[in-house]
């Protein structure tokens, strides 16, 4: 990751809301998320392997991310702070922060458990989640209620995505009227498929593409 797209994403995480109150503030808001996004991509999987990452930092690098007057954040601090933080504004700015300047053809919703994510006091973590293979990466995610249950979610996801000129993809739980509406109405289009949980629509498909004069349409269509 070169300087200037650190400084970019640095410079957009300045309009992240902090739910901070005033005293508990040592640390800046974007600075505990850089640290936290560098150790991920140095591969620590835990908040407790991203604490002791900062630690090990030299006093240049830590000033870097912009800690001057104190030291890393402890464990406490890290998590407390991931849990009060407006998940869906983040999102958007470290999605924007990734496809900026590059054209977006296609990309895929799909719902996801996210492994590993069960305890003994939640139960697993589910997920819907928009990939672009344009940049090989997620570039929106919001929480879900289950499996079945994400049309609500891929709802609320695709609202929060330009889709001008890009095809939606996704398996046949996703073709459903009201995200073919929002893609469209977004100026983007859709290619899903059609199976027996829409099985009055896909008849009625099937029917239309039967006819002689839509077959000779279909045919004449470059």
């Amino acid at each position: 990751m070169g300087s200037r797209v650190k400084k970019s994403l640095a410079e957009s995480l300045l309009s992240l809301p902090d739910p901070r109150g005033f005293q508990g503030r040592d640390h800046r808001l974007p600075s505990i998320i850089m640290l936290i996004i560098l150790g991920k991509l140095c591969g620590e999987k835990s908040m407790a392997g991203i604490q002791r990452f900062g630690r090990l930092l030299s006093k240049k690098q830590k000033a870097k991310l912009g800690f001057i007057k104190h030291n890393t954040p402890a464990l406490g601090t890290l998590t407390e702070t991931m849990k009060a933080v407006d998940a869906v504004a983040l999102q958007s700015i470290l999605s924007q922060a990734m496809h900026k300047g590059k054209t977006i053809q296609q990309i895929s919703i799909d719902g996801k458990t996210i492994r590993g994510s069960k305890s003994a006091e939640h139960p697993a973590t589910h997920c819907v989640s928009v990939f672009c293979d344009d940049l090989t990466a997620v570039i929106g995610q919001v929480s879900s209620k289950g499996k079945g249950l994400e049309i609500p979610d891929a709802f609320r996801l695709l609202e929060s995505i330009d889709l001008k000129g890009v095809i939606v993809t996704g398996d046949a739980m996703f073709t459903q009227s009201s995200l073919t509406k929002i893609i469209t109405e977004k100026g983007g289009h859709y290619v899903l498929p059609l199976k027996n949980n829409q099985k009055s629509l896909k008849e009625a498909v099937e029917l239309a593409l039967d006819d002689p004069l839509i077959q000779k349409k279909i045919l004449r269509t470059p």
